[in-house]
């Protein structure tokens, strides 16, 4: 292990040994955080509002605060931002970070400093756990994806950044001058439009044989760079025998690049011979895109990275435990049953599915995050978590009742799926990649999914009383990267796109029909 990654080990011990004891108190370590967070936050005008000072329990504290979402608080984020009062803080806003939904518009998120330290204490616990237990990634170099922002830098009205300007700041200030010896964080690329960031990457990438680590949010965003390695290879051969972006010349890597694209599929171990593990999303929609991603690093472990989402860090994994354990130190967690009841994290059921629910340092009180999560077991007593999917997608043409979460569970395992509302009515369609099935094949498929959807009463009383004609298999010409452009138009980060299951709104499946884009081929039917 190299000195700076043992110092990495070093820092970071302390708060491993912190998290592994919280494990057996989660309704001790979560109570004192809802306070620490009430304290900090009761000279807010919301604070004030709902008087936290007088909040001393959480029973008190879910009887006083509503539950909320985004659009209820976006009139008071949207005044924060113009520079007209904190509205939801008593600290100072240190960055803004923005995310947005596939068929919602963007959300801009405060991060103070209490809230950019709760997120350091779910992903230190992790990196010190990783480094334990899979130390040789510490022999290398590590690549933290900080996606092309599609968009020139920007600022709140008083000058505050979205962004931060490295990644590792989630880390803590102090592994920054750490992070920045084991890191690849090459500096000029992240406002690049994408077909010059994912140019400029794969050099960078490409260039270092060092590599050991890679951490990504979606894998498809790193499919994605890899399989544009045969596409880019004259202007990647180029960049490495003459220079460019910063880098010298680099005949060995030019050799090796040519000697990985000399195999079908490319032979990534010529590439990074040292790489030991990805982390990245792995469950809900995102474990249909692993399969290819396991094609090209076929050597390589991949670790569920967790449910990280812009708001707060909700989960994380830790070995040897099969599923991400709740991060009882980063935000105070509810769970919402079907009913609408709140439970606390001690008080959730093995294999009971639950929506979360957070109250963060950063302005975000009994804020409905819409994902859907399903308890698999227990770390001791703090719940390990499934991510199921988002709650807000429901198909309901009539009266079915599709969950996003139901639907993955009936799309095929691997390549790429979804199903969407039909925008001529009557139906659902499959979409399907065409060069992936045959007509017959995608024909094939339709039926095994609607036998699959049967399994939901409603959906099957309806195609019995007619309501619904059978799904309909529709083959697309690249429809992840169609669908991927769609959102990237609509505001957001490559890296952090969750293709859904399900796909409702009218805009977004006729953007995947009818472009821009690829044409569609020849359907095939269930």
């Amino acid at each position: 292990m190299s000195a700076a990654w043992a110092a990495i080990a070093a820092a970071t011990r302390t708060d491993h040994q912190r998290f592994l004891a919280t494990l057996a108190t989660p309704a001790t370590v979560q109570a004192a955080l809802l306070q620490r967070i009430l304290t900090l936050q009761q000279a807010s005008p919301y604070g004030q509002r709902y008087q936290f000072q007088r909040l001393t329990d959480t029973t008190r504290f879910r009887a006083a605060l509503p539950l909320t979402d985004y659009e209820q608080l976006r009139p008071a984020i949207a005044a924060m931002l113009a520079g007209q009062g904190q509205a939801l803080l008593a600290d100072p806003v240190v960055l803004w970070e923005e995310t947005g939904g596939s068929s919602g518009g963007s959300k801009a998120i405060p991060y103070t400093a209490a809230a950019l330290d709760g997120f350091a204490r779910a992903v230190r616990p992790w990196l010190h756990d990783l480094l334990h237990h899979r130390p040789a990634i510490g022999a290398g170099r590590a690549w933290f994806v900080i996606s092309p922002a599609l968009r020139p830098p920007r600022t709140a009205a008083d000058g505050t950044p979205f962004g931060a300007e490295h990644d590792a700041l989630y880390f803590g200030p102090d592994l920054l001058p750490l992070l920045a010896q084991v890191v690849l964080a090459p500096s000029g690329l992240t406002h690049l439009p994408t077909a010059a960031w994912r140019t400029a990457t794969l050099h960078h990438l490409i260039a270092d044989a060092g590599l050991s680590l890679l951490s990504v949010w979606s894998p498809t965003l790193l499919t994605g760079l890899l399989a544009a390695i045969p596409e880019e290879q004259e202007r990647l051969l180029r960049l490495l025998r003459h220079g460019g972006h910063g880098l010298p010349p680099l005949p060995q890597r030019a050799a090796a690049l040519s000697a990985a694209l000399a195999t079908d599929p490319l032979d990534t171990r010529r590439l990074w011979p040292q790489l030991q593990l990805v982390s990245c999303w792995t469950h809900a929609t995102a474990a249909r895109f692993l399969a290819p991603l396991r094609r090209l690093l076929p050597t390589v472990e991949i670790q569920g990275k967790g449910l990280l989402a812009t708001e707060a860090a909700i989960s994380l994994p830790l070995y040897p435990y099969p599923y991400p354990v709740l991060a009882n130190e980063s935000a105070f967690f509810e769970f919402l049953t079907p009913a609408g009841e709140s439970r606390l994290a001690h008080e959730l059921a093995a294999d009971g599915e639950y929506e979360v629910v957070i109250t963060t340092a950063g302005g975000l009180y009994r804020y409905r995050t819409g994902d859907q999560v399903a308890v698999r077991g227990f770390a001791e007593r703090t719940p390990l978590l499934e991510f199921l999917g988002r709650c807000g997608r429901v198909g309901d043409l009539c009266g079915e009742k599709l969950t996003d979460a139901f639907v993955a569970s009936t799309l095929p395992a691997e390549g790429f799926a979804q199903l969407a509302a039909d925008p001529a009515g009557g139906g659902y369609l499959l979409l399907l990649d065409g060069a992936e099935s045959t007509p017959a094949a995608a024909t094939a498929r339709a039926v095994a999914v609607e036998e699959r959807l049967w399994g939901n009463p409603q959906y099957a009383h309806a195609r019995r009383l007619g309501q619904l004609r059978a799904l309909a298999a529709r083959r697309l010409e690249a429809p992840l990267a169609r669908y991927l452009a769609y959102c990237q138009r609509r505001g957001q980060r490559l890296g952090e796109i969750k293709p859904p299951a399900l796909l409702l709104s009218r805009a977004e499946v006729v953007e995947m029909l009818s472009g821009p884009g690829p044409s569609t081929l020849p359907e095939g039917h269930g």
